[in-house]
């Protein structure tokens, strides 16, 4: 009976940060361990002019910069590319 609250508990949990991710005004990115976005909110996909299939084709960090310059992507994307990478120490992408 105990597992079976405490599994509910975690249900309704899973839930609500699904909710808060889907529904929040802040654009939001999670990556896996090499970078690559697994999921992204309606925000971000917003603020970036990015479909769900533009970002499932993007590479793992160490690429992206190379990617977007190669690509027609949006000027929205490389800024927030750019703003990440500056925000590191690493170099920015040039426009």
């Amino acid at each position: 009976m105990r597992e079976r609250m405490k599994k509910n508990e975690q249900t309704e949990s899973q839930i609500l940060y699904q909710k808060i991710f889907e529904e929040s005004a802040d654009a939001i990115a999670i990556t896996d361990e090499l970078y690559k976005i697994v999921q992204a909110n309606l925000s971000f996909k917003e603020l970036t002019g990015a479909t769900s299939k533009d970002i499932a084709q993007l590479a793992p960090k160490k690429k992206v910069q190379t990617q977007l310059k190669s690509q027609n992507s949006s000027p929205a994307v490389k800024s927030l590319i750019r703003n990440s990478s500056a925000s590191k120490g690493r170099s920015k992408i040039s426009s």
